[in-house]
């Protein structure tokens, strides 16, 4: 049964895509940018993306209308999935926001890093593999 959050997240999500789309918002972009010709453009949107959010979200926290769940910090883990995150950027060309409107673009292989997400994302909640890479599942909230 199709609700109103399914129809809202269908138009809101449609309307970030083009959003993004347009702006060729991408993080490998932006530091590649930046690096190689000294445009700190996207780098400034990702920073004011990133403020943006943590204000909203702690603020919401601060009104009692978000729980955020606390866990132990598995610094290892953060570690390897950031150099595993951006070795997939570098062989996918962006990053994920990138590949997303990439895809809809229809670039090939933006599409193929979009089935390695889908499958990544498969392979990390199988049951053998939850004990990896989670001490307890996240709560839903």
């Amino acid at each position: 049964m199709i609700s109103l959050s399914h129809i809202s997240g269908l138009v809101l999500d449609g309307l970030l895509g083009f959003v993004m789309q347009r702006g060729r918002f991408c993080l490998a972009d932006g530091l590649r940018d930046f690096y190689l010709f000294r445009d700190s453009q996207m780098i400034i949107a990702i920073l004011i993306v990133i403020s943006t959010q943590s204000v909203v979200l702690f603020g919401l926290q601060s009104l009692g209308l978000v729980i955020l769940p606390y866990t132990k910090f598995l610094w290892l883990a953060t570690i390897a999935g950031g150099i595993l995150f951006g070795i997939g950027m570098a062989l996918a060309g962006s990053c994920s926001t990138g590949a997303y409107y990439r895809t809809a673009e229809g670039l090939v292989g933006s599409i193929v890093a979009i089935m390695g997400f889908i499958l990544s994302r498969w392979l990390v909640r199988l049951p053998v593999s939850v004990n990896l890479f989670f001490h307890q599942l996240p709560t839903r909230y």
